[in-house]
């Protein structure tokens, strides 16, 4: 898989997902609504061609990004 195109705003949200955290938890610490999250996270499943939050991690790592 090519190295896909990710905004800074989705490795930041890649970077709580490593953490751990909640999408309401994201939300609160960005200062942006849930749906914003959630719509950040669809968008970083399809660039990833991921399922869900823990596939986005196991891609983000096997790509060569780092934590």
């Amino acid at each position: 898989m090519e190295q896909p195109e990710l905004s800074d705003r989705e490795l930041e949200i890649i970077q709580y997902l490593l953490k751990g955290i909640t999408a309401k938890e994201i939300a609160d610490c960005l200062n942006i609504s849930v749906c914003t999250v959630k719509t950040h996270l669809k968008n970083i499943r399809e660039k990833l061609e991921a399922k869900n939050a823990a596939e986005i991690v196991a891609i983000y790592y096997r790509l060569g990004y780092s934590a």
